[in-house]
């Protein structure tokens, strides 16, 4: 999936990492290895790795983040190295503490309204692309973009596939070449998926049009909406019953336009 025409602007990286000190602590060696070699070669990149325990020192990195942004104009690219719960509902801490998907979107949702619409998030956690339950039609996005895997990943993957992705966009600074390098770095099956604020709003319409406009429930609106209209005694002296049916459908269709109008300017902050 290509990203959107709309480019993004960076210029800190950010690597939050909660590993256990018996495991490769992947984001530590990217951030070694890679990312602050590549910032000294680049005076308007920065990068930090950020390693945390629990819950708290978790939520704490993000509103340092917040804070960077606020006072000193930093433009994040958020990258995770923190493992993926089984049940696919959130990260779980080197704690052993869960964070939900629904608490991870509330705050980068936050920093995403900072930044007008600009953060970019990578998720090395197995079932990371999982955070797409709780996109929300009514919420402004999380995120201009997200990069995630869908099914579980390897530790040895995760190191060569983001250290691939990382040294493409910084050489390059083309994004669709960097994701192009993550899922080939290391000759396995396409597994790190990129999505666009825009195309998760429209996959997320698509799946709330198809549940409320299948043709039970639509007929079941109709149905209810013509009992109420008819039981008026106006209506009924002034519309035939093909009159105010065809006037229910003519509204009912309006309003899922109307809806998606407005409510992806919200959700892409336009």
């Amino acid at each position: 999936m290509e990203a959107s025409k709309r480019n993004f602007l960076f210029n800190k990286i950010y690597v939050v990492e909660s590993l256990s000190t018996n495991e490769t602590r992947t984001g530590e060696n990217l951030y070694n290895d890679l990312l602050r070699w590549k910032v000294e070669q680049n005076e308007h990149l920065e990068s930090q790795l950020l390693q945390v325990d629990n819950r708290n020192d978790f939520f704490s990195s993000l509103e340092t983040i917040k804070n960077e942004i606020t006072d000193d104009g930093k433009l994040p690219f958020i990258h995770l190295e923190i493992h993926g719960s089984i049940d696919k509902n959130g990260l779980v801490l080197n704690s052993g503490k869960l964070v939900t998907w629904l608490e991870l979107a509330n705050r980068f949702r936050e920093i995403n309204l900072l930044t007008n619409h600009n953060l970019v998030v990578s998720l090395a956690t197995c079932f990371g692309a999982y955070i797409y339950r709780e996109m929300r039609l009514t919420d402004t996005a999380p995120f201009w973009g997200f990069v995630a895997p869908w099914e579980e990943v390897e530790t040895g993957d995760v190191e060569i596939s983001f250290n691939s992705f990382f040294d493409t966009l910084l050489n390059l600074f083309d994004f669709n070449k960097a994701i192009k390098s993550l899922n080939e770095s290391n000759q396995l099956p396409y597994r790190y998926h990129f999505y666009n604020a825009e195309e998760v709003f429209d996959r997320v319409f698509s799946k709330y049009e198809g549940d409320s406009y299948s043709p039970e429930n639509y007929r079941k609106r109709v149905h209810d909406l013509m009992s109420q209209a008819l039981a008026d005694y106006n209506v009924r002296n002034t519309m035939t019953i093909h009159e105010v049916r065809q006037f229910i459908e003519d509204q009912l269709n309006n309003e899922k336009d109307n809806f998606r109008i407005e409510y992806k300017k919200r959700f892409l902050m336009e």
